[in-house]
């Protein structure tokens, strides 16, 4: 199914194949690898209720 993808993708015109996978999977990270990707950047995303944030600012 993957390797569709990419083949779809290249006819679409990408140059690039990216995916993202949760900072724990590693066994999606396996996979990727196995499949001859590589890993690019590692992201910390973070999250505050907006109205408790803006509180925190005044």
């Amino acid at each position: 199914m993957v390797e569709a993808l990419m083949h779809w993708c290249r006819q679409q015109g990408f140059t690039e194949f990216a995916v993202d996978t949760e900072w724990d999977n590693s066994g999606a990270q396996a996979f990727f690898k196995a499949l001859g990707m590589q890993q690019t950047y590692k992201i910390v995303q973070y999250k505050a209720e907006l109205q408790r944030l803006l509180l925190t600012m005044k």
